[in-house]
């Protein structure tokens, strides 16, 4: 029933001693059918951030490569586009700080399609 056992032999002198660790939170089955409820639960809140948080590492990613195609193409940073591109960076920036997915998705779409154009 322990959780580790180890046993220690002195080859030269053939003591030994043993170890053994045992679960000193040993959970009760009511307490294991709550911990399953609540995950069963919580799954779909769980989803939706997870969800979220890709949402918001894609629309980082695109913020990043917008700035680096601003910074490396220098035409494009001296045409009336850097000033829309810029401005889509900003923006998609402050609707980070807000979860609102449906404005970060259209900002999103909004900067692929200017750096594409």
């Amino acid at each position: 029933n322990g959780i580790l056992k180890v046993i220690a032999t002195d080859k030269t002198s053939g003591a030994s001693k043993d170890l053994e660790i045992k679960d000193s939170n040993q959970r009760s089955k009511e307490e294991i059918d709550q911990i399953i409820e609540d995950a069963q639960k919580y799954s779909g809140e769980d989803k939706a951030e997870k969800e979220f948080v890709e949402i918001k590492n894609n629309a980082e990613a695109l913020i990043y490569e917008a700035q680096r195609k601003l910074q490396e193409d220098s035409e494009l940073a001296k045409s009336e586009k850097a000033s829309q591109i810029q401005s889509t960076i900003d923006a998609l920036r402050s609707g980070l700080n807000s979860k609102d997915r449906s404005a970060i998705t259209q900002l999103m779409s909004e900067l692929q399609t200017l750096l594409q154009q």
